[in-house]
């Protein structure tokens, strides 16, 4: 929200890489079967969940990429039934993500993005895929 309301005060033009209908396509696309697991799972561990974000934050904000991959990691070592989903939040996503990056950065316009914290890292994270596609990626 900080951002987006920063952008509205300077005026800036305002994007998406993602649109919410995309999104629950995505999510509606997952078995009945799995949505109810999927949110069972997350009303029994909420507090976990809770937990998991809390370090998630302090890692993104101490720029400790290794542990923001752990903290997403977890989850699916913790549930490996969440692996499908994984695969669809993350790295399905990330793949059309860097797709439109990689257009943005095709021009020669400056463009702020803003993704959650578990699209940078791993393997098949933004920032992995960028560099695959021999783009120059910091860490500052």
């Amino acid at each position: 929200q900080h951002f987006l309301k920063e952008a509205r005060l300077s005026h800036k033009p305002i994007g998406a890489l993602e649109d919410a209908a995309s999104q629950l396509r995505l999510l509606s696309s997952l078995s009945e079967e799995f949505q109810d697991r999927l949110l069972l799972s997350s009303l029994v561990d909420m507090e976990k969940w809770a937990d998991a974000f809390d370090l998630l934050t302090r890692a993104w904000r101490s720029g400790d990429v290794a542990a923001m991959q752990e903290v997403i990691t977890s989850s699916v070592r913790d549930y490996p039934q969440l692996k499908p989903l994984m695969i669809k939040l993350l790295d399905e996503r990330n793949n059309a993500m860097t797709t439109k990056i990689e257009r943005f950065l095709q021009t020669p316009k400056t463009y702020f993005v803003a993704v959650g914290a578990g699209h940078l890292v791993g393997d098949k994270g933004i920032l992995s895929l960028l560099r695959r596609k021999k783009f120059i990626v910091e860490q500052l």
